[in-house]
C-alpha cells in the first residue's frame, strides 16, 4: 500500500494527524498523533528560529530566496533524519495516510508541504495535497 499524505494547519480535527513542530516536540513526550515520530521531521530550533525572525522582520515577510535558503537546509536536515532517525522515518512510510500539521498559515510556504510534496513523494507516497 501506497502512503497518501496531506496536510493541514494545527487545529485540525481529523484522523491519521501528525504534529510535525519543533513546539510539539518540546512539549509532548510522543509529538502527533502517531507514537512520538513527529519530532523527526520537525526543523531544528536554530533554523526555524533564523528563519522565523526573518519572516517576521517585515510586513511581506521572507523574501523569495531565503525561502529557497530555508528549503534547501531543511532538505538537508532530513536527509540526516533520515540517516539518524530511520526508525521513525520507517513507522511512518509504513502508514496508508497521515495529515502532517504544523502552525505556519501558508502551506506553500511551510515545511510541511515540503516534507509531503518534495521529500516523501520521492520514497514512494503520494502527495494529496493541503486539507
Amino acid at each position: 500500500m501506497v502512503l497518501v499524505v496531506n496536510t493541514a494547519r494545527m487545529g485540525f480535527r481529523g484522523a491519521d494527524w501528525l504534529d510535525i513542530t519543533r513546539k510539539g516536540a518540546r512539549e509532548r513526550p510522543e509529538p502527533g498523533g502517531h507514537r512520538g515520530i513527529g519530532a523527526a521531521f520537525a526543523p531544528s530550533q536554530r533554523m526555524l528560529s533564523e528563519f522565523l525572525r526573518k519572516r517576521e522582520s517585515r510586513p511581506e515577510g521572507e523574501t523569495d530566496q531565503e525561502w529557497l535558503d530555508y528549503v534547501t537546509r531543511y532538505k538537508q536536515e532530513m536527509r540526516e533524519s533520515y540517516v539518524g532517525r530511520r526508525e521513525s522515518w520507517n513507522r511512518l512510510l509504513a502508514l496508508d495516510h497521515v495529515v502532517l500539521l504544523c502552525f505556519c498559515p501558508k502551506a506553500d510556504r511551510c515545511h510541511r508541504s515540503v516534507l509531503a510534496s518534495q521529500i516523501l513523494t520521492k520514497l514512494g507516497a503520494t502527495y494529496a495535497g493541503e486539507l
